[in-house]
């Protein structure tokens, strides 16, 4: 049985590798180039062993290679760089590593190379099939969403239409709050979710009966309370879509009171969400200003009056300074 000297197996290793390996003295002569490296720049291994490196051009740049083989005279780090060569197409990882002799000096470079050309142009049809693909889904997105409020904003009128004296009034109340909020927030999702909240915020009256939501007299405290059954019921209408939950809560909670004395939930104050007091008064006024089974419309000047009364207790008393104010100026009709 015959044995191979450990350091012929290491240069046996070393020669055959499947990616270029080139080793470089201190003085920047070639001490070993492999097989890999020699068909790489397309030398034979005669040209090479012995060799100053740049007479042998292994990039276009060979500044590339000096720059690096200094750099490792002074520290002991190796590194890694990409080249790309423009006369064949490749594209080369290399990493540089510093060698050292038996006292800790520099004794030359390792420079192993691998053509990861395949690899790039792999990484390259990955990231534009997800970029395609997040653009089909964006459009997918945007076109369930326009069939989604479509569906809702059709629910809308439907509810609406089974009660003359409420025809448009969704309509009316969320360009209200468009105004309302325009110059105080500028346009941004916050704004965005409260305008479409308040085109949304009495699609629970779906499950409210004709009977009931057309009595032209007093309701009984029965149907009171199935009427204000109808903000749960809008709420949990859109609820199951993840991007709608905050616009729930502003529909859940339009009928809350500043005071604490609304429904459902009796939240006050800053506790109520911002697009339900905001939403709360645009409902009332459009109420106020549209003709009802009990009463005729009132005009604009009697019913900011009442909402002025109403500061404090039933709707948030800054959000009716700017409704007043926006009113006053005729921005709000």
């Amino acid at each position: 049985m015959s044995f191979i000297d450990t350091e012929d197996l290491l240069n046996n290793a070393m020669l055959n590798l499947p990616f270029a390996v080139t080793i470089i003295d201190r003085d920047g002569t070639i001490a070993l180039m492999n097989k890999a490296a020699r068909d790489a720049v397309g030398i034979g291994k005669e040209d090479s062993i012995g060799r100053d490196y740049n007479e042998v051009g292994f990039f276009t740049d060979e500044i590339r290679l000096g720059r690096a083989i200094e750099h490792l005279k002074k520290v002991d780090k190796s590194f890694r760089r990409y080249y790309h060569d423009n006369a064949t197409n490749k594209i080369w990882r290399m990493t540089f590593a510093r060698i050292l002799d038996n006292k800790g000096q520099y004794a030359g470079t390792l420079l192993m190379s691998m053509d990861i050309t395949s690899e790039r142009k792999k990484e390259e049809e990955l990231v534009r099939k997800i970029s395609s693909l997040k653009e089909q889904n964006g459009k997918l997105t945007s076109m369930l969403d326009e069939l989604f409020f479509g569906s809702l904003g059709s629910l809308v009128q439907l509810v609406e239409a089974k009660h003359k004296y409420t025809v448009g009034h969704s309509v009316r109340v969320s360009n209200t709050v468009y105004m309302l909020t325009e110059h105080a927030m500028g346009i941004s999702s916050q704004q965005a979710d409260i305008v479409i909240a308040a085109k949304l915020h009495d699609i629970g009256k779906v499950a409210i009966k004709d009977d009931v939501l057309n009595k032209p007299a007093k309701l009984t405290d029965r149907e009171y309370e199935h009427i204000k059954s109808h903000p749960g019921v809008g709420a949990k209408i859109v609820a199951n879509i993840p991007r709608m939950k905050d616009i729930a809560k502003n529909i859940r909670h339009h009928h809350e009171k500043f005071d604490g004395t609304g429904y459902p939930s009796k939240l006050e104050a800053d506790g109520i969400p911002l697009g339900s007091r905001i939403i709360a008064i645009a409902d009332t006024y459009d109420a106020l200003t549209s003709d009802r089974p009990y009463r005729e419309a009132l005009s604009t000047r009697d019913a900011v009056r009442i909402i002025e009364d109403e500061a404090g207790t039933q709707l948030d008393p800054y959000w009716t300074k700017e409704f007043v104010g926006m009113v006053d100026k005729g921005i709000i009709l």
